[in-house]
């Protein structure tokens, strides 16, 4: 894998030493006599714009813009003035202001102009990527205020614990003006020294010179700060401190290396740098002697806790698209604190896209076109912001682009070992109504296959997080997060796709006919499944390769399930539209019987948000592993059969089985088992079972599986782990909102509840941890004034209601928690009984079920 050269970089780089970002500009014009300036070099600063001798603080800015109209002979950057001519910098046309180029100035203009206004107390731009907090998160349970963010500190030890340069007194006030808190008892003015020997060896060296051991045992000579650094510092700077990292390659790459490491906030988005020394940091040195620069716009996830086999304790690990990190704090409340600001900084840098380029040399096993040299090392895959761009390489390594697949192309794309060989299994669009006729299906083999795969993966995340920003202040679009669950593509309106996006006059209308689970085509939707090779198909990972079309709209075209005067339910129907109705007589009402239990069936594990895992294995005949996904009332159900054995398995067969409590509950469609149903020794195969829910149901549906090896058969009843509370999505409610509907559904026939003992400490944590996994919004508020725990989800089904739209059913629910007693009292209310009846039930198993 070869990564190109970043802009980005640069001028992230520019910002640490500097302090500023500077733009090449043409010509410049402004408000006055003379004000015509030359060509020159525009500077991005703290406090303002700078253009040779011109000031332009931000304070006297009204708006601006950063434009390539057509109309304009050239790109231009615009400030207008209130009551004055704006200012007016045109770029170089030439190819060096490309896109990228633009797009660069129109970050960091934004940076900084959300700066200057959250300084000042004022929101930062609606629609911008660059210089913003977090200002709510999305969790299975709505709607969330972010954690409180911990200040980092500024005060330089050198390697014996010594401050080098103190700035107890003058903290960033970047830092302490956008709503950040103290945690932990950290003060928001003074520095943050840690615990243990670090802390004791600051206390013992006031006003002292005297060497000592360091922590990681190493002395250090003084160093000086650089005239000028100090102001820029604590500007850009979040946190930093030593670190031990896992070395790379090289002589020393089995060693665990102590470094000075610092998180930066520039105006390209978070860096994370290391150095050998403090003495090498910007702070102190001019000489840009960074060992690395970690940019955390590329980061994929944060795992709290290393994997590495050697790795010491208070390890966690960085993971990027390009390679992974291993990191070493001093202590827990080191580790934590690293934790807690890398995290905010990649949440902050959600939308802030890589400038570079990742580069796959690919060999070609399928390509339905013939444009591409088959079975030889030659085809390039180059993985951008921008799209996938597929070509050859000459014998003189020229690169000649074959195809271009943006990011909305996309169907669906795979990992799968083939005999110990990973492949990139690729299906997209080529033309502009997305038909089926359209979609072409290649492979790539290569040995960075996963690699290559989560780099599409993770610039289609980025694409989606672009798109929901861009949709800010759009009074036509609805809410893009209800209930826990992320809007659908036609919800962002005509103006999204944002800057990654090279084709983004997409219909609506094709967006918004497509069901992403395809129960109505005849089209199958396949998984995308990565073995390791060192696993011998026991292994089953699953990345989410399905992207487009994307996810359906709203279910219930505007319904709320909550509303005090819902629709009437249809003639007949067996369900109900809203809380506040209640049941018919003529209302179907499932069995009073409990559900199966999941610990006797081996699969409790499966029952999460968004279960994988083994559902059977028989040694030396079949794994059989699953992975599940749910959207509203629908959900994807994908089944990995491993075969185990060194025979043959033949006429590999499944089939879904109604349930029994009403075979009416699941509509369901099963695709066909590859290569008829024959998996040789080590081989798997993938199927894909669309479910959707129409009615309420209590038991599980068994899942029958039959096959032959060497003429003996083997049939299986297993069960597959859906149960109702697949098909909810928690709804995020007010406390006053919620006990307003409590009380309109004080109905006996309602209602469900029972008290139970459970042999475990009753804790308020494992409550709620318990809603969440059954996908209920928990009400905090409303829980801490009640004393016991309140949640709220929504059934969604397929099931169409009188006025058109999918029938929904809300649900109320509480557990007390008798401490003293070790008792719960579980209360569960919605306008269906049945449904009353199942989540009790459900609740009380999963409450005591680890018992």
């Amino acid at each position: 894998m070869h990564v190109d050269r970043s802009a980005r970089r640069a001028l992230a780089i520019q910002h640490i030493y500097d302090g500023q970002c500077s733009f090449q500009v043409e010509a410049a014009s402004g408000p006055g006599t003379g004000s015509s300036y030359g060509a020159g070099a525009l500077r991005l600063t703290e406090a303002g714009v700078e253009y040779g001798d011109l000031r332009v603080p931000y304070a006297e800015w009204a708006e601006w813009s950063v434009s390539d109209d057509d109309d304009a002979a050239q790109p231009a950057f615009t400030i207008a003035m209130a009551g004055a001519e704006p200012f007016r910098f045109t770029l170089l046309a030439d190819a060096a202001y490309s896109l990228p180029s633009l797009l660069h100035l129109r970050h960091c203009v934004e940076f900084f102009w959300n700066q200057h206004l959250q300084i000042n107390g004022l929101p930062a731009l609606q629609r911008t990527t660059h210089g913003r907090g977090v200002a709510q998160v999305f969790t299975l349970q709505g709607h969330q205020d972010p954690p409180p963010v911990p200040l980092g500190t500024l005060d330089v030890l050198n390697g014996d614990g010594q401050i080098v340069a103190g700035f107890s007194n003058e903290r960033n006030r970047r830092a302490s003006s956008v709503g950040r808190e103290s945690v932990d008892g950290r003060s928001s003015t003074g520095s943050v020294i840690g615990s243990g020997k670090f802390e004791s060896i600051r206390r013992n060296t006031s006003g002292s010179t005297a060497r000592r051991t360091s922590f990681f045992g190493k002395s250090e000579g003084p160093a000086v700060e650089r005239p000028g650094a100090r102001d820029c510092w604590k500007y850009v700077t979040k946190h930093q401190g030593w670190l031990s990292k896992k070395g790379g390659i090289g002589p020393t790459g089995k060693k665990w290396l102590d470094r000075y490491f610092v998180l930066y906030s520039t105006a390209m988005g978070h860096y994370l740098s290391y150095y050998s020394s403090h003495a090498d940091s910007p702070l102190f040195s001019d000489k840009r002697a960074e060992r690395n620069l970690i940019d955390l716009g590329k980061v994929t996830f944060l795992r709290p806790v290393s994997n590495q086999p050697d790795a010491p304790l208070y390890s966690f690990d960085v993971v990027t698209i390009e390679r992974e990190w291993t990191l070493c704090a001093r202590d827990e409340k080191d580790m934590q604190l690293w934790l807690q600001l890398l995290t905010t900084a990649v949440d902050e840098d959600v939308a802030i896209v890589p400038d570079d380029e990742l580069c796959f040399e690919v060999k070609t096993l399928k390509d339905p076109s013939d444009r591409l040299i088959k079975f030889d090392y030659s085809t390039v895959i180059k993985v951008s912001a921008y799209g996938v761009s597929v070509g050859t390489r000459n014998n003189k390594f020229e690169y000649h682009e074959r195809f271009f697949w943006c990011y909305t192309d996309f169907y669906k794309w795979s990992v799968q070992n083939q005999f110990g060989k990973l492949t990139l299994f690729v299906s997209v669009f080529t033309s502009n109504d997305f038909s089926q006729a359209s979609k072409l299906d290649f492979e790539f083999r290569t040995r960075q296959a996963v690699q290559l795969a989560s780099a599409i993966e993770f610039y289609i995340e980025k694409f989606m997080s672009i798109m929901y920003l861009r949709n800010e202040g759009n009074e036509d679009a609805e809410d893009g997060h209800e209930g826990g669950r992320y809007a659908s593509d036609d919800e962002y309106g005509d103006d999204a796709g944002g800057e990654i996006v090279a084709d983004d006059d997409e219909p609506d209308s094709i967006q918004a006919s497509v069901d992403l689970l395809s129960l109505d085509s005849e089209e199958q939707v396949a998984v995308a499944v990565a073995v390791s090779p060192s696993s011998g198909g026991g292994d089953f990972a699953v990345a989410d390769a399905v992207v487009s079309p994307p996810p359906p709209a709203q279910q219930s075209g505007g319904f709320d399930p909550f509303m005090d005067q819902p629709p009437a339910p249809p003639g007949g129907g067996d369900f109900l539209d809203a809380f506040t109705t209640p049941a018919p007589s003529s209302t179907k009402v499932p069995p009073a019987s409990s559900l199966a239990n999941m610990r006797d069936n081996a699969i409790p594990s499966l029952l999460k948000a968004k279960p994988e895992g083994m559902l059977y294995s028989e040694p030396g005949v079949i794994n059989v592993m699953v992975k599940q996904e749910w959207r509203g009332s629908q959900g994807r159900v994908s089944v990995c059969f491993v075969n185990a054995g060194s025979s043959a398995i033949t006429t590999l067969a499944a089939s879904l089985e109604p349930v029994t409590d009403n075979s009416a509950a699941l509509r369901s469609q099963l695709s066909e088992i590859p290569n008829g149903g024959t998996l040789q020794p080590g081989e798997q195969a993938v199927q894909q079972i669309m479910v959707e829910c129409m009615q309420p149901f209590e038991t599980m549906p068994q899942f029958s599986l039959s096959f032959k090896i060497g003429g003996t058969s083997h049939d299986y009843p297993l069960t597959l782990p859906i149960v109702l509370n697949c098909f909810f999505e928690p709804t995020a409610m007010e406390g006053d909102d919620f006990m307003s509907r409590w009380q309109k559904l004080n109905n006996p026939a309602l209602q469900q509840q029972e008290a139970v003992t459970s042999k475990t400490p009753t804790l308020n944590a494992f409550v709620e941890q318990v809603m969440g996994q059954m996908k209920m919004a928990v009400i905090s508020s409303l829980s801490e004034k009640s004393g016991g725990i309140c949640a709220v989800g929504t059934l969604r089904t397929g099931m169409i209601n009188a006025s058109g739209g999918k029938i929904s059913v809300g649900v109320l629910c509480r557990v007390e928690i008798n401490a003293a007693a070790q008792a719960y009292r579980i209360t569960v209310r919605t306008a269906h009984a049945g449904v009353s009846k199942i989540v009790k039930d459900s609740l009380k198993e999963r409450l005591l079920g680890a018992q």
